[in-house]
């Protein structure tokens, strides 16, 4: 069965998809074969920007800075749970959905 991968990597939207011989197709998108779904999209968009906001990235320096409160690391961990879910309900039985992510108390 083919294969969505949720992940967090700087500057790509957290999702992964590869075939039923577990061989890469795409990152970033959507895959075609999906119901298109605007709120899905919207908030793979929104994750990945506050994700890429937890770093510096200057000429100078690419360093993880972290959530600034309990709160904010929360925030994020349920929109992480939201897309999870939206996807298994788009999903149904055309993929199995892996989620690389830890919901641990990191601050």
């Amino acid at each position: 069965m083919k294969k969505i991968i949720f992940e967090l990597d700087y500057g790509i939207k957290p999702i992964r998809t590869y075939d039923e011989e577990g061989n890469y197709i795409d990152a970033g998108v959507i895959p075609d074969d999906l119901p298109e779904n605007k709120e899905l999209e919207a908030l793979l968009d929104e994750i990945c920007n506050e994700h890429m906001k937890l770093f510096l990235d200057n000429s100078i320096e690419f360093s993880y800075q972290g959530f600034t409160s309990k709160e904010h690391k929360k925030a994020f961990d349920n929109k992480i749970r939201k897309v999870i879910c939206m996807l298994r309900n788009c999903i149904r039985d055309k993929y199995v959905i892996d989620v690389n992510y830890d919901f641990g108390d990191e601050i």
